[in-house]
């Protein structure tokens, strides 16, 4: 995420914002979420990364990596990539993250 952060500050002004809405992998008492969060953090994996791939009419896609950050780690993540985290709207589980670049 910090490459891809980095990236899209190269396109934005300075002091530009990015509007990010995420899913806060924690706000759950989901058990059998609670446990694929145990099980990658038992195997040095961030709680919300998760693998996916899409099919559509048949075809099968590859499997890629899915990285839902808790808030601390997009803040760490961003501060890494020349963001700031200026707001953050919580509603549920669903984050709207409001992103200055430096």
């Amino acid at each position: 995420m910090p490459a891809r952060l980095e990236r899209l500050r190269t396109v934005v002004a300075p002091n530009g914002r990015l509007v990010v809405s995420l899913i806060d992998p924690l706000a759950t008492n989901d058990p059998g979420h609670l446990a694929y969060h145990e099980r990658n953090r038992t195997a040095g994996q961030p709680p919300g990364l998760t693998r996916a791939r899409l099919e559509y009419r048949g075809a099968v896609g590859d499997w890629w990596g899915l990285w839902m950050p808790t808030e601390p780690e997009l803040a760490a993540a961003s501060s890494a990539a020349g963001w700031t985290i200026s707001r953050v709207i919580a509603e549920g589980a669903s984050r709207l993250y409001e992103l200055i670049s430096a």
